[in-house]
């Protein structure tokens, strides 16, 4: 059942340690994620996810016949980290109280990357409904009544949320994208911060709104960073794009579509004209940015 060379299991031996909370004296089954052991109870898994326990089932080999049964050959939870199997395990064996007081009473980015990581194990490991349990949670905690009121992902929730993207989880874009446009604001560290986390997944919308985000605050905002190669030439690229963009549009007309009413329509029109001709007009520190937010979705804006 491991997955991790032989020669590997045998380094992480010398180091491993039990788990405070999850070594269960009369457990029956020892598992290990990274460098920690936790014994359990192999019905609690078998119940929990179908892939557990075919896992569990599997017919061993003489050698491999005390797999699990003790700390010296525990099964190695290949890819599972010992934080993430830590927050399954709290999730199984947790009463009703207990959740409901930590929901109470720990801060908000410890529950979320609590949820977090547990939507991670069960989407692994085939457990659909604690999934969609842990999901519902994290989701209405961060955006009651359909607004990010008040919360601020931290980095480490922000890269809980990044490495769940390509497991394509029904809705989870949908919440995950527009929480982390919320908190990064107008923190230049942040955005570069999360563009990095970004580079290990493929969110190509999401990266280009953190360095459309990044133009609009200038390019004296950039002073402060640390940026590689990369990131200057892409931010150096999008700013020249978007001033040729801009020098285009200021002489000419959009043709825009009006939607109202047929007697307001000329009204509307001209309205609609003054706004743009005033626009053109205004100071380069102030037209920059308000022609950035209205043409973010430009075919012309290349980041």
């Amino acid at each position: 059942m491991n997955t991790v060379p032989q020669s590997e299991i045998e380094v992480l031996r010398d180091a491993v340690s039990h788990d405070l909370h999850f070594y269960k004296p009369d457990g029956n089954v020892v598992l290990q994620a990274e460098q920690t052991l936790f014994r359990v109870h192999r019905s609690f898994l078998a119940d929990l996810s179908p892939v557990l326990k075919d896992m569990l089932e599997l017919p061993l080999s003489d050698e491999l016949s005390v797999e699990g049964l003790e700390d010296a050959h525990p099964i190695v939870l290949a890819g599972d980290t010992a934080e993430e199997v830590r927050s399954l395990l709290w999730a199984i064996y947790s009463r009703p109280d207990e959740i409901a007081s930590f929901r109470d009473e720990a801060p908000m980015n410890a529950q979320c990357i609590r949820f977090l990581q547990i939507m991670r194990l069960t989407h692994k490991y085939d457990c659909s409904k604690l999934m969609g349990w842990a999901f519902n949670i994290v989701r209405s905690k961060t955006r009651p009544n359909g607004f990010y009121k008040d919360f601020t992902a931290s980095l480490t929730t922000i890269d809980c949320i990044v490495q769940l993207h390509p497991l394509g989880i029904r809705g989870f874009t949908n919440w995950a994208e527009p929480l982390i446009r919320h908190t990064v604001g107008n923190k230049n560290t942040v955005h570069i911060a999360v563009i990095r986390l970004l580079s290990s997944v493929r969110w190509p919308w999401l990266e280009k709104y953190l360095y459309y985000r990044l133009l609009c605050l200038g390019t004296a905002s950039w002073k402060a960073l640390t940026l590689t190669d990369e990131e200057r030439m892409r931010l150096l690229a999008g700013y020249h794009n978007l001033r040729e963009l801009w020098a285009k549009l200021s002489t000419e007309r959009l043709d825009i579509k009006h939607n109202c009413a047929a007697a307001a329509r000329v009204q509307c029109m001209a309205s609609c004209l003054d706004l743009w001709l005033e626009l053109c007009t205004l100071p380069h520190t102030l037209h920059l940015q308000l022609l950035l937010t209205s043409l973010a979705g430009c075919a012309g804006l290349s980041l």
